[in-house]
């Protein structure tokens, strides 16, 4: 509808007009063409108008920051705000100065309308605010002084928004600030004790803001200002209290002499303590206490899964990358738990005498909400006080172990959480030959994993459990064997919000322990429950719509590429299960049976797990390729609309090509064409930079897998295809891409150099400055070996870039029975023999960097 009524000339002033001077309408029906002319505006709908209908566009909302209608006012001052995200203040010549009147008018709604529209416009664009708009003048320039004036305004929403104004100004660093900074301190210290919240939050702000990035302004009121907030963190009103809290991390940070603060800390832990405690109506204990009884919960009950497709760089075999973290609401129990843990770094074990006997106290208090602060209090100080807390470590765990089996859920939880906070002192007492605390903690949080009912709890064992694998993989082994029972376990038994936490732990715990993982005796225990989870989606894809799936398929891909061998009895199942799935999800989408983005994320999925499994199973997955019809749907789909979706496709064909090229060659021709389509300079932009990505670096695989027959019938549109990206600016482009084109030379290189050779000085610069960055590993010595390949082929061109030459060998460890250093030195001496007869040698040398020639015995 709105599309529609778009193609009709005075739309947006007929929108604009309804807002403004609807008189007579229901306030709704104003409110709503607001909104309707936001969205308009944010689409542009203004750079296909004409002219008088702009300029009236431009009149009414100016008029609209005045309406007495507060409601209405704000509205309009959204739009406002809108269009100067779109356009700026210079396509609005007039709103600077309407807004500069309606800021000295002394009229009430005038003033409100502007700094909402200012406030607005410093959430939405803070760049427009300090664009040059002539004269070296910006908006802020004009507004800023104006704003200020306001501080002290009688009317209460006019103060409280000057100030938020000149704190979004402050803490985007505006220039302006920098002249007004003393005014400003000079007002948030005069309103400090102000009678209304409202306020007093927005000085907490201003003042903390002040700290972070102004911290020279505050050093002579410090101590008062410390005062301060120990006071506010004892505001009445929660929303003030939060504000304050966060003062206590933001310090540290600041630089402030933590010396300043130690006659504080008597005052400060005690209150950091008590509002770590949750509040009577806190909807997080609430869920705990309601799942007390509930085994299952509902899908709608589920958070959405990010998935991060697998992005290939040098160094790194897929490395899976998730953010699974729920939205939780920031409250003053986090804060101030937060800040304990930045105040215990700065002050370390100053702070124990104090602390300890506080958690002491609260361990003893009936009340669950005091015990369950004092275990968060543990760990939260128990990194920034590591070395005073190593004397009490069996008295901490004593306290915190009996946590785990207390009645109220949310003790439970946090009592997993802080002990594994206290890995660290665990292992060491491990190593020292004291096995018992580990022993205690690693089956005390498993009992958790296994015997708990409660969701909220299950998914903080299973955290806890990872956390401990991951600190020390070898210490821990020799319960591998029971953790991955309890976590097969919570596969078969969990509810599907906690089967989240499971497969993510899974991934965790894989990655941080390949080893243990690859041996089939733990394999073994992991894996049958793993596929049984996905044996259950394989009857019926197309309507395995159930987001459990996502997060499974994420957890085998990861656990697939990291098993190796012990992978293999399983892969036939995982594989065939996968593309059941993927190819039905393909043809729904064909059938229009499933949404179309439905349709790329399962099917992006399914890829990438595929992916995983051929990393482990390696050349043996080659049967199970050759009688599937895998190679034709990537056909199909790499040609496909989704940036994402071609990003798993060249993921994969990248892994095939490793596992399998002679069964790929079938299907290798149409695959080039989307390789090299997808790597077109015009493409490398934008949504579509990770599918080049994985693009280049699947061509770089082929490279190294094909003869040197078939790679140097694509060397040259390759070559044509990787300049560019080689040769880019430095910071134009990401690292890994840049760092895959050399790597993908490279293996041309090494292949077929006599190809590429005769242009070499086009591209010889930038791939060695690219070669010099990489970690050293086999992709970083085959690409060495190519550019010694390209170098011998072809060295007059490599002679104006000896430098880079050099600086790219001596960039490469040597290591023992290694061929490239004999290949280095033999490309060397035959460049400083040439030098030396034609006189040049030592001005050449002596543009090499000294470290490069020591190294290089130049």
């Amino acid at each position: 509808m709105d599309e529609w009524c778009s193609s009709y000339r005075d739309y947006p002033s007929y929108l604009a007009y309804i807002l403004v001077s609807g008189d007579g309408l229901a306030g709704p029906v104003r409110q709503s063409a607001g909104l309707f002319l936001k969205n308009s505006l944010r689409n542009g709908i203004l750079s296909n108008t004409a002219p008088d209908v702009v300029e009236t566009v431009h009149v009414i909302l100016s008029h609209g920051l005045r309406c007495t209608d507060r409601t209405l006012r704000h509205t309009a001052a959204t739009c406002v705000a809108t269009l100067t995200s779109c356009l700026g203040f210079s396509k609005w010549p007039s709103l600077l100065r309407d807004l500069q009147v309606c800021l000295n008018s002394g009229d009430e709604c005038a003033m409100d309308g502007a700094l909402n529209a200012i406030q607005k416009a410093w959430e939405d664009s803070p760049g427009r605010m300090e664009e040059d708009l002539g004269a070296s003048e910006s908006a802020n320039d004009c507004l800023l002084p104006l704003v200020l004036a306001q501080m002290g305004n009688a009317t209460l929403d006019i103060q409280v928004a000057s100030i938020t104004v000149l704190n979004y100004a402050l803490f985007n660093q505006s220039s302006k600030m920098d002249e007004l900074i003393s005014a400003y301190k000079a007002g948030l210290f005069s309103l400090a004790r102000h009678p209304e919240a409202a306020v007093r939050r927005v000085v907490c702000i201003g003042l903390i803001h002040l700290s972070e990035l102004a911290p020279t302004q505050l050093e002579g009121e410090l101590s008062l200002l410390i005062q301060y907030m120990i006071d506010a963190m004892q505001d009445p009103h929660h929303d003030v209290a939060i504000e304050a809290s966060e003062f206590w991390s933001v310090f540290p940070e600041a630089g402030f002499d933590g010396d300043l603060l130690k006659p504080f800390v008597p005052r400060i832990i005690p209150l950091l303590v008590k509002n770590m405690e949750f509040d009577d109506f806190d909807e997080q204990v609430a869920e705990a206490e309601a799942n007390e009884e509930v085994r299952n919960e509902n899908a709608s009950e589920l958070r959405p899964h990010l998935h991060a497709s697998v992005s290939h760089a040098p160094g790194k075999d897929g490395d899976m990358e998730k953010d699974q973290e729920a939205d939780v609401e920031w409250n003053l129990r986090k804060s101030s738990a937060a800040g304990l843990d930045m105040l215990s770094g700065l002050l370390g074990d100053d702070i124990l005498p104090t602390l300890l006997p506080v958690v002491e106290s609260n361990l003893q208090q009936e009340s669950w909400k005091a015990r369950e602060a004092a275990i968060l209090t543990l760990g939260a100080v128990s990194n920034g006080c590591h070395a005073g807390l190593k004397e009490h470590i069996h008295a901490i765990i004593s306290a915190v172990m009996p946590g785990l089996v207390d009645q109220r859920p949310m003790v439970r939880c946090i009592s997993c959480w802080t002990l594994s906070r206290y890995s660290r002192h665990v292992y060491s007492k491990k190593s020292e030959g004291d096995g018992t605390l580990l022993e205690r903690v690693t089956r005390g949080i498993i009992e958790r994993v296994v015997k708990d009912h409660n969701k909220i709890v299950q998914i903080a064992a299973c955290s806890s459990l990872a956390t401990l694998v991951e600190e020390d993989p070898v210490l821990i082994k020799a319960y591998m064997a029971e953790i991955f029972g309890a976590l097969s376990f919570g596969l078969q038994h969990y509810g599907k919000g906690s089967l989240r936490a499971v497969y993510d732990s899974i991934s965790i715990i894989a990655l941080s322990s390949s080893d243990i993982i690859q041996r089939q005796e733990y394999a073994s225990i992991l894996l049958p429950s793993l596929l049984g989870k996905l044996d259950s989606f394989k009857a019926s894809p197309v309507s395995a719509e159930d987001p459990e799936i996502l997060p499974l398929l994420d957890c085998i891909a990861t656990v697939g590429s990291e098993a190796g061998s012990s992978l293999v009895p399983y892969a036939e199942n995982i594989f065939h299960t996968c593309m059941t799935l993927a190819e039905g999800y393909y043809h729904a989408g064909d059938a229009r049976a499933v949404d179309p983005e439905e349709q790329v994320k399962f099917i992006e999925h399914t890829l990438d797990t595929l992916g995983g499994i051929i990393q482990g199973a390696g050349t043996s997955i080659a049967p199970l390729f050759s009688s599937s019809s895998l190679g034709s749907l990537l056909v199909k789909v790499s040609v496909h609309s989704s940036p994402a979706l071609r990003q798993s496709v060249f993921g994969l064909v990248g892994d095939l090509a490793d596992a399998c090229m002679l069964e790929l060659l079938p299907f290798l021709s149409p695959l080039m064409e989307a390789i090299l389509e997808c790597i077109q300079p015009e493409n490398i932009t934008g949504e579509n930079i990770d599918a080049c990505n994985n693009a280049v670096w699947a061509l770089g695989v082929i490279a190294k897998m094909c003869s040197s027959q078939d790679v140097a019938q694509f060397a040259m549109i390759s070559l044509d295809r990787l300049l560019p990206i080689l040769t880019a600016p430095v910071g134009a482009l990401p690292r890994s891409l840049v760092e895959n084109a050399a790597v993908c030379l490279g293996q041309i290189g090494k292949s077929t150099p006599d190809t590429i050779a005769p242009h070499a000085s086009t591209f010889m610069g930038g791939w060695c400055a690219a070669l010099r960055g990489l970690r050293d590993g086999e992709e970083k010595q085959d690409a060495q070996e190519g550019l010694c390949s390209v170098i011998n082929a072809n060295p007059l061109a490599a002679t104006s870039h000896f430098a880079g030459i050099c600086e790219c060998f001596a960039s490469w460890s040597h290591t023992p029975r290694d061929p490239l250093p004999s290949l280095m030195a033999h490309i060397i001496s035959g460049y400083k023999f040439q030098f030396e007869a034609d006189g040049q040698w030592d001005s050449i040398a002596a543009c090499v960097h000294s470290a490069v020639r020591k190294k290089l015995n130049l």
